[in-house]
This record gives C-alpha cells, sequence and structure tokens, in this order.
C-alpha cells in the first residue's frame, strides 16, 4: 500500500473517531441536561410537598372556623408576595367572600377584582372546576375595569378534585410580576385540603333569606 493511500486511510479513520466521539458527547450531554431536569423537578415536587404538609400543620392550629381562611391566606402570601387574596365559597343562591389584601401602595387598591364578581360569574367558576386566567373570567362575562387586563396578573383557583367546586381562591398582582405557573401548583397542591377544612367547619356560603 503506497503513502497516498495509507494517509486516506488513516484521514477517513479520524473522520470516523471524532464523528463517533461527537454524537457520544451529544448524547453525554442529553443524558446530563435529562438527568438535572429529573433533579430539579424532583426538588420542586419535595419543596411543594413541604409546603401542603406545613399547610395542613397550620389548620390543625385554627382555633375558629374563620380562622382557616387567614391561615390560608397568609402561607399563600409567604409563598407569593405582593399578592391580593380572596377565597370565595358558594351556597345555593348566594356566595361569601373572605377578602386579604396586600400592603397598600402596591397599586392592586385602583382594581378591586373582588369586587367584580356577582353570583353568575361565581357559578361559572365554581362549575368549570379549572383554574381561569383573567382572560377567561373576562370571556366569562366578569365586569371588571378595562384597564385591569392590562394591568393585573390574576387567577380564580377552584378547590374540589371533581365536578363543580365548592368554592375557589382568587390570586392577583400587578403584571410587573406575574403569577407564575410554577407558583399555581404550589396554590393548587393545597386546595383539596382546604376545601376538607371548609367542609368540616361548616364554612361553606348560606342561601340568602
Amino acid at each position: 500500500m503506497d503513502d497516498t493511500s495509507r494517509n486516506k486511510r488513516v484521514r477517513t479513520l479520524v473522520r470516523t473517531v471524532n464523528a463517533q466521539r461527537k454524537k457520544q458527547a451529544a448524547q453525554i450531554d442529553i443524558l446530563c441536561n435529562d438527568f438535572i431536569a429529573a433533579q430539579k423537578d424532583f426538588l420542586e415536587a419535595l419543596n411543594r410537598l413541604s409546603f401542603t404538609a406545613d399547610f395542613y400543620e397550620s389548620l390543625l392550629a385554627a382555633a375558629e372556623p374563620d380562622e382557616v381562611f387567614s391561615i390560608a391566606s397568609e402561607c399563600i402570601k409567604a409563598r407569593i408576595s405582593n399578592l391580593n387574596v380572596g377565597i370565595f365559597t358558594r351556597g345555593s343562591g348566594s356566595f361569601e367572600l373572605r377578602m386579604f389584601e396586600s400592603a397598600p401602595g402596591d397599586g392592586l387598591a385602583d382594581y378591586p377584582l373582588e369586587s367584580c364578581f356577582n353570583t353568575e360569574a361565581v357559578d361559572q367558576v365554581c362549575t368549570s372546576n379549572k383554574i381561569c386566567s383573567l382572560d377567561e373570567l373576562l370571556e366569562m362575562g366578569l365586569q371588571a375595569n378595562p384597564k385591569a387586563a392590562e394591568q393585573l396578573s390574576a387567577f380564580a383557583i377552584p378547590f374540589g378534585p371533581c365536578g363543580a367546586s365548592t368554592g375557589f381562591i382568587l390570586l392577583y398582582r400587578t403584571k410587573q410580576k406575574p403569577i407564575t405557573g410554577d407558583q399555581l401548583k404550589y396554590i393548587v397542591a393545597i386546595t383539596t385540603g382546604l376545601a376538607a377544612a371548609i367542609e368540616a367547619h361548616g364554612l361553606h356560603s348560606t342561601p340568602k333569606i
């Protein structure tokens, strides 16, 4: 075999080895990224579990029925800052609202979203039994200030595992700090326990006479 053929074979072999190395390196990167992502998801799941456990433990300290709502609000605000929290409970043809406002000066007082709900709007959210964004609430007929949609990040989160819900949590704050999907997962994690506590204390709205 002459030198030209030998050099050609060596170059071909080197290219093949390099291609294999690049392929292996890409596969290793994918595995590492998958591992890091899985580890991050696992840690986030543990954090949500810890948050839920702390919430349930706090509920045990409720000496008065209405403390259930204040405890829920405190736990939510500890997780998401600069937030207005409203908890709606639904009865037959009526509803009740417990409102927990954020600190003054955050701009939320100009858009009191909780005051825009009537019985029909509450019923629609509870019947849908899904997380509703502000845009979806407006599509349902919520009579909010048009500027609210421009200024607020808001969600209604029903509690109840299936069927029509008996109430929901309203969260809103300015769009400068929008509520994220990851934050919503924490709130969803406590809704079943909150619904059970409300049921146990008989805190659903009662029909108006």
